[in-house]
């Protein structure tokens, strides 16, 4: 995407730099047991985690890219929790797995830092939208509502239930 100075910049992510979010990823899936080989609709669970790791390391470099460009920084508190995010980790890799390329403390401090400033950059991003938090709950209420009315409605066996709920779900489409 275009740069500071309007010229096209890219990033190039390697398998170092992704080694962090692999790590995370592998971390949670044998923490549940999955088999990697297991088909899961058209690919593996393996192809799947490749899949949702690109995607994910995508959005993180494009984030990250625009809050250069914006000249969105960390401030001490980011930097802080980045700091305690790599002790954590590094307390709960056991030796084998810290020797591993991509697995220093460096190498995990920059992934933190990256996944720090793209998700602050996101938020700055969402905060310009003029989102009324109101309106939000609003909406979720309603539906919650017009969901059980419709539930409520399909099993009454009694026409004055179903008269009643027929009147909420009434109100719900009203309001909406």
């Amino acid at each position: 995407g275009p740069g500071k100075g309007g010229a096209n910049e890219t990033h190039t992510v390697t398998y170092t730099d992704a080694m962090y979010n692999i790590y995370n990823l592998e971390t949670m899936y044998n923490t549940y047991g999955m088999n990697w080989d297991q088909e899961t609709g058209d690919m593996t669970t393996a192809e799947s985690a490749k899949k949702s790791i690109i995607e994910n390391l995508e959005e993180r470099e494009v984030l990250v890219m625009q809050a250069e460009k914006d000249g969105t920084t960390l401030d001490d508190n980011d930097k802080k929790e980045v700091e305690d995010t790599v002790k954590k980790t590094l307390d709960q890799m056991n030796d084998k797995v810290k020797g591993r390329k991509g697995l220093s403390e460096d190498d995990i401090r920059a992934a933190v830092t990256a996944e720090k400033l793209a998700e602050k950059q996101k938020d700055v991003i969402i905060k310009g939208f003029d989102i009324d938090e109101n309106k939000i709950n609003l909406y979720f209420s309603l539906l919650n509502l017009l969901t059980a009315a419709l539930m409520a409605l399909t099993w009454t066996n009694d026409v004055f239930t179903g008269y009643v709920f027929l009147e909420i779900l009434t109100l719900v489409i009203c309001d909406s």
